[in-house]
């Protein structure tokens, strides 16, 4: 096992557990209070805090085991202070710092950051070897475009004609009885319509895999969209109202979506406007 650490007055390296170390260099010159290692990249990236006779004041990293280092811009990274930094465990260029304005990540050593977390206090992360973290970014910034694209559909700009079958009822099954009412409610609760599907997988989804709660929204939006039709049902059957009041339901709808789509449109250029700029 290879470990690296920070002592005070020294950076040195371990392959035995820390049963012998391999001095690498800052021998009593600095105390590195933020320092990561690549496990198997093992690169080294540390923030200098204080000018000694190699380094200068701010974040370097080297790929030779210290015996050079160079220094990271950090364009991008805003002005504040840090949580924690934190090296790829395989990717040699990458790297990620923790701020109070969330995760900031860079693929190029450390030069240029963009942010991988909404706004949010950070005290520390984790990178892991194989995973699909590393699109989040991109997964993020395309949650506006789409809010956008949903909002102009609920709108009525454009339509989708496509659906998804995944099965036939056979004929005899679908005359009245309780098989055929079965299967009729069965068939209705795998149905997905157009805009369920969009919200659904292409607007949620990337949420679940973008924040650290994103395991309970599947769960969340269920409840949010299945609660309101039951209680509806519910107060159609016990008022006994008739397809009249089912008519005007209609109309309502059809003004609450289109209420929902400029929501929708205001929200995704905000959502824009903050990830893209």
């Amino acid at each position: 096992m290879e470990e690296n650490q920070s002592k005070k007055g020294s950076n040195v390296k371990s392959f035995d557990n820390g049963q012998t170390l391999m001095n690498l260099g800052f021998y009593k010159e600095s105390d590195f209070h933020y320092m990561t290692v690549g496990y198997k990249s093992h690169t080294i990236y540390v923030v200098n805090q204080e000018e000694n006779k190699t380094l200068g004041q701010g974040l370097f990293y080297s790929k030779d085991d210290g015996k050079t280092w160079s220094p990271s811009q950090l364009n991008g990274l805003p002005q504040t202070s840090a949580g924690t930094i934190a090296a790829h465990p395989t990717d040699e260029n990458m790297v990620g710092i923790s701020t109070p304005e969330g995760i900031f990540v860079s693929k190029d050593n450390g030069n240029t950051f963009e942010r991988f977390t909404r706004k949010i206090n950070t005290t520390t992360f984790v990178f892991q070897e194989k995973s699909i973290t590393l699109y989040f970014p991109w997964l993020r910034k395309l949650i506006g475009p789409i809010l956008i694209l949903v909002g102009l559909y609920l709108l009525g700009i454009f339509k989708m004609y496509w659906n998804v079958t995944l099965f036939k009822v056979p004929e005899r099954f679908l005359k009245k009885g309780k098989i055929g009412s079965f299967l009729m409610d069965f068939g209705f609760s795998l149905a997905f319509c157009p805009t369920m599907f969009v919200l659904f997988f292409v607007t949620l989804m990337p949420l679940v895999y973008s924040t650290s709660y994103g395991v309970l929204l599947p769960s969340i939006f269920a409840v949010g969209t299945s609660v309101p039709v039951i209680f509806f049902i519910f107060i159609l059957w016990y008022l006994g109202f008739n397809g009249t009041l089912m008519k005007k339901g209609r109309q309502a709808g059809s003004f609450v979506q289109k209420a929902a789509g400029i929501m929708m449109i205001l929200i995704g250029i905000l959502d824009t406007i903050t990830y893209w700029f």
